[in-house]
């Protein structure tokens, strides 16, 4: 039987909002209300907006980075050609090639070093 650490009052629900607003961490806001940290984690989840969940420390250097906006890079002819060329390979393919994942004919290294010799 699971022990209840005590029970939601509109005062605790505030505090919650407030705490977690300021950015506190859940086990900081846990703590200040005497709840366990699934049922302050489902509280911030039921009024929060999308997004608007704070799931990673903003300072934290070993926060993964996002995509800044920025436009993918230009596809140059010889990757247009490659990849027009690996796509042809691939129709080539047997069926038990495709399935163990054995790479289109022309693109193995045995291949490649009949190729260059």
């Amino acid at each position: 039987m699971r022990r209840r650490r005590g029970a939601w009052t509109e005062e605790k629900r505030a505090q919650v909002r407030k705490m977690h607003k300021q950015g506190y961490p859940i086990a900081d806001i846990m703590l200040a209300v005497s709840l366990s940290y699934e049922s302050v984690q489902r509280e911030i989840r039921r009024y929060a907006q999308p997004g608007e969940i704070k799931t990673r420390n903003v300072d934290n250097p070993k926060a993964p980075r996002h995509h800044n906006g920025t436009t993918r890079a230009p596809i140059t002819d010889d990757m247009a050609t490659d990849r027009d060329n690996r796509a042809a390979a691939a129709d080539r393919r047997t069926f038990t090639q495709t399935f163990f994942g054995d790479p289109p004919p022309g693109y193995s290294e045995l291949d490649k070093r009949g190729a260059s010799a």
